[in-house]
């Protein structure tokens, strides 16, 4: 694992998931870890969605979260639908 400043931040060869397992991270550092992973690597993501996920903490810990209780399908649509909802009501403001 080498740390470097600028465009790639950590270069962990692609092994991330095992360098977190040999630092003995806990769960806050395991994110950080595959957060800058992502961001030395440029792992894709639509690009729309990159610098959205990556400004906003509170994105990146609700996505981990769906996954930690490994939300289905249906929660996430009602989610979208509640965020739809939101949509509409500030249109007509």
């Amino acid at each position: 694992m080498q740390y470097r400043k600028g465009a790639a931040a950590f270069d962990f060869g692609g092994h991330a998931r095992e360098d977190a397992t040999v630092l003995i991270l806990d769960k806050d550092d395991r994110a950080l870890l595959f957060d800058l992973a992502a961001q030395s690597n440029s792992i894709l993501v639509a690009a729309d969605l990159t610098e959205y996920i990556n400004e906003r903490d509170i994105v990146r810990v609700a996505l981990r979260t769906a996954k930690d209780v490994e939300a289905t399908d249906e929660e996430w649509q009602e989610f979208i639908n509640k965020l739809e909802i939101i949509l509409r009501w500030r249109e007509l403001r």
